[in-house]
């Protein structure tokens, strides 16, 4: 954060290890709660409801599904984000 990025991109699982300290909503949170406005893109291979909502809640600026195809939404919605700046 001190080099005070425009976006970040997320991914919503960091580690496979289940001991780790941060995973992407904890992130998200640190994240936020150094910077209220930053644009943060979550990445996520769920398809689970709830922590799809649970990122929103907690200030993920978009949410993409890792599929075949998700590097051209990516693309589109990183440009979209710093073009609305």
């Amino acid at each position: 954060m001190h080099l005070k990025p425009d976006l970040v991109v997320l991914d919503y699982i960091l580690s496979e290890n289940k001991n780790e300290a941060l995973d992407g909503l904890e992130t998200l949170k640190k994240l936020k709660s150094i910077n209220k406005k930053l644009p943060v893109i979550v990445l996520s291979g769920q398809t689970d409801h709830n922590s799809a909502r649970e990122l929103m809640k907690n200030g993920a600026k978009k949410i993409l599904k890792k599929n075949d195809y998700f590097a051209d939404a990516l693309e589109n919605s990183i440009k979209e984000e710093l073009s609305s700046k």
